[in-house]
């Protein structure tokens, strides 16, 4: 019989889950000897709950969390960490370390293989390739899948394919701390903002859901099609995709152009293009390489193919077959070819540049034999009213025509796989080949069109006595990195049942060092929740000290905040560091990957005794809380 953290139901209960429950009393044996070799002395039931925080930030947090978490062990403090939580960056390295059973015992050796791996590029195009093709297939494939598989995977160097669930005994034990991941609900944060208790979603070895709503699934089941309660079809998300999800940082157009005025959705647009240039030229197991592929799918007879230098001479005559298919299915050609000007059109209504020969090719190709398609016709208005758009409606108008399209001319597509046909086998399998490869770029430039992000099945979609109401009412719901509401996760770990005592948040993020901190303030204010005062600090955002402490009564917890530059560990170079690690590169050299971690080790060794005396001072106070029983 399945335990009840792998039930294939649904709970709604703000309750901790058994399993984490089970977890955080395992892991106080653990903490209360580690206080025992710090000299700090307390009773059992007056262990503190201490919570390490890791912020967003991309590569530059992924290597920082690792060389905080490292020196917090070097420093006999690690032990003594209830729950570690993570944002974005934060969250690859601590799947990667779950990954191990008693990584919080080995973090050295860890160390140095994640640095090895980082250092050495390991990623390959065909298991990105492959995995797409698979996720492709779903209905609900978006941005993340291949955000995950094209960006994140090789900004980690691994690809894990196990699933978060798999992660129970390495969480259970008491070996390591209990990790918490954090996302955000897209169209919640669109509506109400990063202050909206609803719009948080947490991630647990054990359940996955709406912490503040107290609405649950099991991990194992997070993705899976539910309805009434009840399973109607498993899906798995492996880890890879996980850290896609946590990761995706360009989520919200909405919050892109708001802070970065669309450039940084322009870079996603030309990094993708790129991408699909370079996957041209690969050639694998399959017969052909996707530049074949496009070629194929933009032929309009037998005789634009046959001189294809991309196609191997081996196979030419089963591109015969396949071509006739196209030519008994030419609404295929026409998705693809329109699909992927219409990318193209995207970038113009970014960039400002001139959509005229875009719009020429577009005409064309929709034009096929003459026809007047409803694709054609709202083409041409969108052209002949281009100038008089904002941004904003160009890209609207872009995804308009992308989603008339699919309607008249992708049925296939949309199906997931190619119309069956008496073909023989092999021919079955040569067309199939194409049709992977083409379903996935189409899916996705559609993706891009209308910024698709994160859709998974609501596992709570029309279960009756469920509140608040609009739960149960969406078949799908998006999920984006939580960075985008707030770079540190506090409102899962400020969530009343694990009553968290200190809180000690390494703040990685770019730009303000305490916008995090004063997010949260307002956050905690707004919603009722006891947070300490922020306001009596002189915080310099260009010269941060390298540890500032907030107190407060005995209803909130002690905040320790840690800028990874700061005046302490990189004076008068806070600037430069900060330029030299931005957010969005995808790898840094070997030794400023060892500076990096050296900087965030510093942190943590020259602030040990203001660790120690605040952990101290909370035993010493008998304001710890017990954890549930």
């Amino acid at each position: 019989m399945a335990a009840k953290d792998e039930a294939p139901w649904v709970r709604q209960s703000p309750d901790l889950s058994e399993g984490e429950i089970k977890a955080t009393h395992k892991r106080r044996e653990k903490v209360l000897m580690c206080l025992e070799t710090l000299g700090i002395h307390c009773e059992q039931d007056k262990v503190p709950n201490i919570v390490v925080l890791g912020s967003g930030g991309g590569l530059r947090a992924m290597i920082a969390m690792l060389g905080t978490l490292v020196e917090l062990k070097k420093q006999n403090l690690l032990d003594a960490v209830t729950y570690l939580c993570g944002v974005s960056g934060s969250t690859w390295c601590m799947s990667l370390l779950y990954e191990n059973r008693k990584w919080s015992e080995k973090l050295m050796s860890l160390e140095e293989e994640l640095y090895k791996s980082l250092s050495n590029s390991s990623w390959h195009i065909a298991k990105a390739e492959k995995y797409l093709e698979e996720a492709s297939r779903d209905e609900l494939y978006s941005l993340t899948d291949f955000w995950a598989a094209c960006f994140v995977y090789q900004i980690v160097q691994q690809f894990v394919e196990n699933e978060l669930a798999d992660h129970k005994e390495t969480s259970e034990t008491g070996i390591n701390p209990y990790p918490i991941y954090a996302a955000v609900d897209k169209e919640k944060l669109s509506e109400k903002g990063g202050n909206f208790p609803g719009t948080w979603f947490e991630f647990t070895p054990h359940e996955a859901g709406y912490s503040a709503l107290g609405a649950f699934v099991s991990t194992r089941y997070f993705g899976s099609e539910f309805e009434k309660g009840n399973l109607k079809k498993k899906k798995k998300k492996c880890i890879c995709y996980m850290q896609g999800l946590w990761g995706s940082a360009l989520g919200s157009m909405e919050e892109i152009i708001k802070f970065v005025g669309g450039t940084t959705f322009f870079v996603l647009l030309v990094c993708s293009k790129e991408l699909l240039h370079q996957w041209e030229s690969l050639e694998q197991g399959s017969p052909l390489s996707l530049g074949a592929c496009k070629e194929i799918a933009s032929a309009k007879k037998a005789s634009d193919i046959m001189g294809c230098t991309r196609i191997n001479s081996k196979i030419n005559s089963d591109v015969t077959f396949i071509l006739s298919f196209l030519e008994r299915n030419p609404d295929t050609a026409i998705a693809c070819q329109s699909l992927l000007l219409l990318l193209d059109l995207q970038l113009c209504a970014v960039s400002g540049s001139d959509p005229k020969e875009v719009f020429e090719k577009l005409i064309s190709v929709l034009s096929g034999d003459g026809g007047q398609s409803e694709s054609l016709k709202l083409c041409i208005a969108i052209r002949d009213s281009w100038a008089k758009k904002t941004r904003e409606e160009r890209m609207a108008s872009c995804a308009e025509l992308g989603k008339q399209i699919e309607k008249e001319f992708g049925a296939y597509f949309g199906k997931g796989s190619f119309p069956e046909g008496e073909l023989p086998p092999s021919q079955a399998v040569l067309l199939g080949s194409v049709w992977d490869v083409l379903r996935v770029v189409y899916k996705t430039v559609q993706c891009v069109l209308t910024w698709k992000w994160g859709t998974i099945h609501n596992f709570f979609y029309k279960c009756s006595n469920m509140k608040p109401s609009y739960l149960v009412e969406n078949k799908i719901i998006s999920l984006i990195d939580a960075g985008l509401a707030i770079n540190s996760a506090y409102p899962l770990v400020l969530r009343a049942q694990r009553q968290a005592d200190l809180i000690i948040s390494f703040d990685f993020s770019s730009g303000d060092p305490f916008e995090t901190i004063k997010k949260t303030a307002s956050y905690c204010q707004e919603n009722h929740i006891p947070f300490p005062s922020i306001k009596d600090q002189k915080m310099d955002e260009n010269n941060p000290s390298d540890c500032y402490i907030f107190r407060g009564d005995k209803s909130c917890p002690t905040v320790m905040h840690f800028p990874l530059f700061n005046n302490v560990n990189c004076p008068g170079k806070i600037e430069d560091y900060r330029k030299q690690f931005s957010t969005f590169q995808m790898s840094f050299p070997g030794d400023a990957i060892k500076d990096l971690l050296k900087k965030a080790q510093l942190n943590v060794s020259n602030n040990k005794v203001k660790i120690q005396n605040e952990i101290m001072r909370l035993v010493a106070s008998s304001r710890t809380n017990k954890l549930p029983k």
